[in-house]
């Protein structure tokens, strides 16, 4: 029988707790474990499935709310709230100061606390969220049921991100990136100590615009990635809650990362 998933925490990286969810096999064994990063909506329904569809395929998985670390309010509803408000400044606008404090001027005391920490704090936020996925890691490798340093991760878009900055600063096996921005600088590629396999949207210029100087920074590094990109699928492809979900992607996506992690993890 499959374990059941269960929500918990687990200590950041200064001690504050993290919201969790978990599924994790007890049977006296040891198993690879995966960490599930969210997009930017946080801990939805979305994310606890592919967890679940993880531990279906014999691994630990743990899927953080890293947003939770700044308040209760951090919800999917409330973050999707505060986005409308901020992509209702011209794009050629929102990103300066007074974009932002247009967008802020018209948001409730919620909605100014997430366009707060996702946007205009987003540089300090991410590096906030990475320590903490580095506490995480660190904290999967000491539990019984872990197979040592057996510890992959898997991100989607600033979930993707998120662990391709992780793999450049703890030692993550295999890693699998959905859309993510590059690490930053591009150059910490040359970190990266374990295997990578990305997957991007064909329709997705904003992202992809960065893919030249990471193919570039893996050349430089002599470094391997196995890397696709799915024509006329858009950003979040993967997520099956959203508009953008593309199914025939999603799944060849899907057996991509599962062989991957099999190969690098079992």
């Amino acid at each position: 029988m499959d374990p059941k998933g269960k929500d918990g925490h687990f200590k950041g990286h200064d001690g504050k707790e993290i919201e969790l969810y978990q599924i994790t096999r007890n049977d006296g064994k040891k198993h690879p474990s995966v960490i599930v990063v969210h997009e930017i909506w946080g801990l939805e329904k979305n994310i606890r499935s592919i967890a679940d569809r993880f531990a279906a395929e014999g691994y630990n998985a743990y899927a953080p709310h890293l947003f939770s670390r700044f308040g209760n309010h951090f919800t999917a509803k409330n973050i999707e709230s505060a986005m409308a408000k901020f992509f209702s400044i011209p794009e050629d606008k929102r990103w300066g100061q007074e974009g932002m404090k247009n967008a802020l001027s018209s948001a409730s005391a919620d909605e100014r606390s997430i366009i707060t920490q996702i946007f205009e704090s987003r540089g300090e936020t991410t590096k906030v969220m990475v320590k903490d996925l580095v506490a995480l890691r660190n904290h999967i490798a000491k539990q019984d049921s872990s197979d040592g340093d057996k510890i992959g991760s898997i991100g989607f878009c600033l979930g993707g991100g998120l662990v391709f900055q992780l793999a450049t600063e703890s030692p993550i096996t295999a890693t699998s990136v959905f859309y993510g921005a590059n690490p930053d600088p591009v150059t910490s590629i040359s970190r990266i100590k374990g295997k990578l396999i990305a997957s991007y949207a064909g329709e997705d210029p904003r992202v992809n615009e960065g893919l030249p100087a990471m193919v570039g920074a893996f050349k430089d590094a002599r470094k391997e990635i196995e890397l696709k990109i799915y024509e006329k699928a858009q950003h979040a492809f993967f997520n099956d809650l959203r508009p953008t979900y593309k199914q025939d992607a999603a799944l060849d996506a899907w057996n991509r990362t599962i062989s991957f992690f099999d190969r690098e993890l079992k």
